[in-house]
Parts: C-alpha cells; structure tokens; sequence
C-alpha cells in the first residue's frame, strides 16, 4: 500500500462510510498528505444520505478539496465524471496550497489525528473488547466543602496513624483503606455537577489551573482520553490551538537522562514524535503558541509522579503547572500546591447505570447471537447437569 503511494502521481479516494471507517484507507490517505500527494476526492455516497463526517480524518485531508460527484450511477453521468476526473489528473496543479498546510499546521494535525484515533476503551472484563469512548461516563463535580482543608489534614493525620499500627501488628488493610474512602466521601460530600466543556468557567486568575481529582481505579486516565479525543473533534475548548496530554509516570530518568535542563519543546519531542526532529519553524511557532497561551497540558498522574519527581525535570514541570494553562489529575492529597479549581471524579449516576447494564447486556446478546455453535455447546452442557 506505501509502495504505491510512493510511485503514484495522483491518488484518487473514492468516499464511501466504508471507506471513512477503513483504518487502511486512513492510513493510506494520511500518507498520501504526507508525502504531499495529489488527493483527487470522488463522493460516491449521496450526500443526501453521508458525507465525511466534520472534524474525522477524512474530512480534514478532503474537506478543502472539491470531490467530484459518482452518486449518481446513470452512464451519462458516470462517463461525464469520468471526463472530469481525466482532467482533473492532467491539469490539476501539483502542489495545491489545501493539500500542503505549512509545517507547525501539519504537525499540530497529527497530533490531533493520534488523539482521534485513540476513540475506543477497553473492557475491564474482556480487555480483546472495546467500546466508544463516547460510551464512557465521565461525571465532575465542583468540590465545595467549607472546611475541606481540616478534614484533610484530619483524613493525613488518620492515614498515618493507620500506619503505624500497621508496622506495629497486622492490621486489616481493606478496613483501612474502606475508612479513607469514607472520610473522602465525607469530605466532598456537596458537591455541585459540572459540563467537562464548562470546567474552566470557574478559573478566575490569568493562568487556567484545573485539578482533577479521583479515587484511584475511577477514571481519572478515561477522562483525559475523553476530553482529548473531544477537543480533536471541535467539541470543547476551541479556544485552544494545541492540547498535550503527558502521562507523567512515563517522564523518568531513563527516558530524560540527568545532565540536560529541559524544557517544553523536550516533552513535546520526546513523547510525541520520538522518531524525527522538529524542524526551526515548528519549533518557533509552538513557542509562540505557548507565550500566548494557546496550549492547554494535560498532565496525568500526579500521584505516581510527585514523590519521584526526576531533579533534571523539575524545572520545566514547574513551569507547566505555573506558566502554563494545564488540568492536573491525581488521587486525593498527593497534590501540596494550591490550585483555585477543585474538581472531582465522581463515577456513575443512577441515570449511568442503568444505560450501562442495558448496554452490557445487550453487547453480550448481539455476541452470543453472532455465535450460535458456542450458545448450543452451552445449552448441552447445561442440560447434561
């Protein structure tokens, strides 16, 4: 497939919802944009009935381009646009400015295509199974507890007593851990429901700081995936040219060895484009995006990361988290620093799980239907006990 886009002067795509849905088309196309190809679209599908869909990846490498239209089967038509396409082939220019954005645009849309790739989550029953990420149920509260800071101190000062009576004999650990997560609950519990796409309403200093917090096990990793596949569709905070999600677990010495200061070009490469070096002009322009405060970090873990931060990566995280706008998850009272916007994971509604068990049940169905010799094995043995 690469071999004959490589040698292809043309690469001409014939838009179907089977075609959208291919992975190998996708692939296919995205590496005809990279090589700067020329993209002839032809729209086979009415567009009455489909079109690509907005914000996809067929839509951002076609959208631009004039498709020329096969719906219509009647001979006539088809041998007229296939005059046009004739000449399209022959007369089109060979590198039109829609199919060659500038450098940071393109290295700015690939990200944006990982993120949008990235749209399904595995089972925790059956990892070989996935599901929408839209199927996901990522709920926030606004924390709103007056004296929230006491029962914190309270909830640590509990924890390390529970410690020391550990060393001292055994002790219960899932008591211990059942009495933290009801102190939690009590800690936060009134809460105020929040929109992801509203979150930042409630920030009232010049740099957005959100902090998410969760139980570990809620969602904290979902929601992340969640809200970037989101942006990537033009869902929620356009507002933004550039998101970058960093799992902060994997910043360790072995992958940012000591001896270098670091900065956020260093994470931007490292994490996301390990294998090639960014050229002067995306480098400059993500500089310039960050002065003007149009990227937004989403930094995952704090947990994991805040008792083993790497001394060589202290610096350039404490620029992100203070110069930056940026969403900070983390379990409960890992985080020292103060952030004005407290958030918090609080896992499924009444309303979530009763679409949630009908959705289960209803997967399994349609799975045990699509295997009928696996249904009637189950049935003999049933009836042999």
């Amino acid at each position: 497939m690469a071999e004959a886009v490589n040698g292809a002067s043309v690469v001409c795509c014939f838009m179907t919802p089977e075609y959208e849905n291919s992975p190998n088309c996708e692939l296919e196309l995205q590496h005809a944009q990279k090589l700067r190809k020329r993209i002839i679209p032809c729209m086979v599908s009415n567009r009455k009935i489909w079109k690509p869909s907005p914000s996809k990846w067929l839509d951002l490498i076609t959208g631009s381009i004039i498709a020329l239209d096969f719906s219509n089967t009647s001979e006539a038509n088809i041998l007229a646009k296939a005059r046009e396409l004739i000449d399209r082939i022959k007369n089109q220019p060979s590198t039109p400015a829609t199919e060659s954005p500038p450098q940071p645009v393109k290295l700015f849309e690939e990200i944006r295509q990982k993120y949008l790739r990235e749209n399904r989550i595995k089972r925790m029953v059956n990892e070989e199974k996935t599901f929408p990420i839209e199927q996901s149920y990522i709920n926030l509260a606004i924390v709103d507890a007056k004296d929230q800071q006491e029962k914190e101190k309270k909830l640590k000062e509990q924890d390390q007593k529970m410690k020391e009576r550990e060393q001292q004999k055994d002790f219960n650990l899932e008591k211990q851990h059942g009495e933290i997560i009801g102190t939690y609950e009590e800690i936060y519990g009134h809460k105020t429901s929040i929109d992801v796409k509203n979150i930042f309403q409630q920030c009232k200093d010049q740099i957005k700081k959100v902090l998410i917090l969760g139980r570990a096990g809620i969602g904290k990793s979902t929601f992340c995936q969640y809200v970037t596949y989101r942006w990537a569709k033009g869902e929620v905070w356009s507002e933004y040219e550039l998101l970058i999600l960093i799992r902060l677990r994997k910043l360790t010495s072995s992958r940012y060895p000591p001896g270098k200061k670091y900065s956020p070009i260093n994470l931007l490469e490292k994490e996301y484009f390990p294998c090639e070096d960014l050229s002067a002009e995306q480098i400059q322009h993500f500089k310039e995006l960050c002065k003007n405060h149009q990227v937004l970090w989403i930094l995952d873990g704090y947990d994991e990361f805040a008792q083993n931060i790497p001394e060589q990566l202290e610096d350039v995280f404490k620029h992100v988290r203070e110069a930056q706008h940026n969403i900070l998850t983390s379990r409960p009272y890992a985080i020292k620093s103060s952030y004005g916007v407290k958030l918090e994971i609080t896992g499924f509604t009444n309303d979530n799980i009763v679409k949630y068990v009908e959705q289960f049940f209803d997967q399994i169905t349609k799975e045990i239907n699509n295997d009928s010799s696996e249904t009637q094995k189950l049935l003999r043995l049933l009836k042999s006990n």
